[in-house]
């Protein structure tokens, strides 16, 4: 076992726990908003852009992948918005 493995799951559990106040942001608030609305969409981005980035950092492909998604979708709404 690495000596990383214990540090690196600690970190992805409080990054999950720190996930949550903008998870129910997310559902109470910004779900609320027009789809194409550009408040949503940098909320969004922005959100993808953290789950990108804390997925690369902590090793965490599923959260990565997810956050790519997230700021793609944002992006290519944003397009047809234009």
């Amino acid at each position: 076992m690495s000596v990383t493995v214990l540090p690196l799951s600690v970190l992805r559990f409080q990054y999950q726990m720190a996930r949550v106040p903008f998870q129910v942001m997310e559902e109470q608030f910004v779900a609320r908003m027009d789809p194409q609305a550009p408040a949503r969409l940098l909320y969004q981005r922005w959100l993808g852009a953290l789950d990108t980035a804390a997925g690369m950092v902590l090793g965490d492909p599923e959260v990565e992948r997810r956050g790519a998604a997230l700021a793609e979708r944002s992006d290519a709404l944003g397009r047809v918005a234009q």
